[in-house]
């Protein structure tokens, strides 16, 4: 039985220690993000109206953010308002926002009428197969990715953060990064 506990303690302490925690944040800096550099990885993904496009045909030679989230998840709720506020300033300045919910596929109404809530300016769309979409979100929600013109991850952000203080400079050159 010790033998069994002497195992199962550093295990369960390591799966404490990967989960996201909420960040107050005062600045992109302040953000902690994790730098990837690879290519993102496809997703098809569903628009509110119910038609499939792969997440590339997005990302056409602009800045994309990224972020997931899910109606079941109390931080993306919190979360989210900030998000949708600062993407109407982004947006305006050429940065694309997507925010793909990982909820199943039959959650589509309760999707839709949580971003109704939020009177988010930007599309809401679903994973077209949430299993697909976990190679991104496999370390929790909410997650925020930030994909340069050239498709490339560059950072992401994992966990709940606070958006308000992140200036559109930070942000441009963030997005700017190879």
């Amino acid at each position: 039985m010790r033998e069994i506990l002497s195992l199962l303690i550093p295990v369960v302490a390591l799966f404490f220690m990967a989960l996201p925690r909420e960040s107050s944040a005062k600045g992109l800096s302040d953000l902690k993000l994790d730098e990837l550099h690879q290519k993102a990885p496809e997703l098809e993904i569903i628009s509110p109206d119910g038609k499939h496009t792969l997440l590339s045909q997005l990302t056409s030679g602009k800045p994309l953010i990224l972020h997931f989230w899910a109606t079941w998840c109390a931080s993306c709720e919190k979360e989210l308002p900030q998000l949708v506020s600062l993407s109407q300033k982004w947006t305006q300045d050429g940065i694309q926002f997507v925010a793909v919910s990982v909820d199943q596929p039959e959650k589509k109404i309760e999707v839709l009428k949580f971003a109704s809530k939020l009177r988010a300016k930007f599309p809401v769309w679903m994973a077209a197969h949430p299993e697909q979409a976990q190679s991104y979100w496999a370390w929790g929600l909410p997650m925020t990715y930030f994909i340069n013109a050239k498709g490339m991850i560059v950072d992401r952000a994992m966990g709940a953060k606070d958006w308000s203080s992140v200036s559109e400079p930070e942000l441009r050159k963030l997005l700017q990064k190879r």
